[in-house]
């Protein structure tokens, strides 16, 4: 799912019509939010907060994880070497799947094999409109839009609705 399908939804649960306007003006011209429409702020808003409920999501329910095969140099793959931002290393093995050891350090970590295969939890981007999310799990997009229904209630101090949501 994409970021523009929980923004979408969500501002169909909310009522904010302006939102739905804008974004189906934005299909026609490839995604592209003009300063003065209506509903831009709420469109950012809305974006904003979907953001923090994919984060919210990876970071208690839905863990995101990616393996990769990289090559070591002295002994040391950096974490700057992967593709995502990581939180936690899961699990480390030689290219014939085999776990090896490995120390984890700061900036990176240290292995006894030339090439190691990475697995690891990250925590997600800053997803843009057109983006879709990463969760390997199927996620349904209207609990997605709950919770962004509930993060944008917080924002605009509508407490009570919040809560329902």
């Amino acid at each position: 799912m994409t970021i523009k399908e929980i923004v979408k939804l969500s501002a169909t649960y909310l009522g904010l019509y302006d939102v739905l306007s804008l974004l189906a003006k934005t299909d026609e011209t490839c995604g592209i939010l003009s300063g003065d429409e209506a509903g831009v702020k709420e469109t950012n808003l809305l974006t904003l907060c979907s953001n923090i409920i994919v984060d919210e999501l990876a970071c208690t329910y839905f863990p995101m994880i990616k393996t990769e095969k990289k090559n070591a140099v002295n002994g040391k793959i950096l974490f700057s070497e992967l593709s995502e931002n990581v939180t936690e290393i899961k699990k480390v093995e030689n290219v014939a799947g085999r776990d090896i050891r490995f120390v984890s350090g700061f900036d990176g970590i240290e292995v006894s094999e030339s090439v190691a295969v990475i697995t690891y939890r990250f925590s997600p981007p800053n997803y843009g409109l057109d983006e879709t999310v990463a969760f390997k799990e199927d996620i349904p997009l209207r609990i997605m839009a709950y919770g962004v229904c509930a993060e944008y209630c917080l924002t605009e101090k509508n407490f009570d609705e919040s809560v329902m949501w």
